[in-house]
């Protein structure tokens, strides 16, 4: 029981969609662990290039390494909520460490988590540093580390509740350094595929509702790549009619109440509709604004000075 306890099995859950550009960066960090009980899981979103070719030969040569691997695949694009869900649901190890298919682990990622569990047993979620790049991980491109530790969000002997409070506030968890105990995403019934673009939001927000502090510690432990835009693709992110749809669930079905965030939830409606509007009849429009105005009406009587 206690060599189960100092050596867990970890699931390293490798998420991709068309990622064959950088995948096999990401497998050899998992590869070159220096913390050794680990499985490998895979699980891919309807690539469209090689990403599943490439990972399938790769995990051919360098399954030894590993305690198990699984590569799963599936027809249909999900979205990246549901994809992360089918690698949890996968799991057999004790603990989970989620990392996209184009960022990397540093070589003593799971051994730093795991260490820091060895004298905090009862931690469930953990936040670690991250390294970020633009585009690729040479030397010339890195653009600076995040110290989580130095954010109110971490400040010592925070309570779950307080970091509740920030959260709707606009305090954000860097998912990709999270390491995460199965039996928590499990409690919290994992990530809100009705939000597939917006996967960290909405989760983290469910594990400080249940009262689950996120821990935090200085090690730096990933890689994270922060792809550059041309302003034609930006373009085409900010008004994606999907992702702006995503937000305002998740305003509303995460914030609902939060006064200070009714300019965000606000702010998401109308970035949605001015995507859809050209695409209405006058009839259309006229019943849309009608109900965008008794939303608005609705929202503002719960503030005070209209109570």
């Amino acid at each position: 029981m206690l060599e189960k306890e100092n050596n867990p099995l970890v699931s390293i859950i490798v998420i991709t969609y068309n990622s064959s550009k950088y995948v096999l960066e990401t497998l050899e960090s998992a590869r070159e662990q220096t913390y050794k009980n680990i499985e490998l899981i895979v699980s891919d979103d309807a690539s469209a290039d090689n990403t599943v070719s490439i990972c399938r030969q790769w995990i051919d040569e360098n399954r030894d390494r590993f305690a198990r691997v699984e590569l799963i695949t599936v027809p249909e694009n999900t979205g990246t909520s549901a994809n992360c869900n089918r690698g949890v649901k996968n799991a057999k190890g004790d603990w989970v460490k989620l990392i996209a298919g184009d960022d990397a682990l540093l070589q003593n990622c799971i051994a730093d988590n795991i260490n820091y569990l060895s004298e905090n047993s009862t931690a469930s979620i953990i936040q670690s540093n991250v390294q970020f790049f633009e585009d690729t991980f040479e030397d010339n491109n890195f653009m600076g580390i995040s110290q989580v530790e130095l954010m109110p969000f971490f400040k010592t002997n925070i309570t779950s509740k307080e970091q509740y409070r920030l959260i709707l506030t606009g305090n954000k968890v860097i998912v990709t350094s999270v390491f995460i105990k199965k039996q928590l995403i499990c409690d919290v019934d994992g990530f809100d595929e009705e939000i597939p673009l917006i996967e960290d939001g909405p989760f983290f927000t469910k594990v400080l509702r249940r009262n689950y502090k996120i821990e935090c510690i200085s090690a730096v432990t990933v890689k994270y790549r922060r792809h550059i835009p041309s302003k034609e693709e930006n373009r085409g992110i900010v008004l994606s009619a999907t992702y702006a749809k995503n937000l305002l669930i998740y305003s509303k079905k995460y914030k609902k109440g939060n006064v200070k965030q009714l300019h965000y939830y606000f702010y998401n409606l109308s970035l949605y509709l001015i995507i859809i509007y050209h695409k209405l009849s006058i009839t259309r429009r006229i019943k849309l604004a009608d109900q965008v105005f008794a939303k608005i009406t609705k929202a503002l009587r719960k503030v005070s000075i209209y109570s």
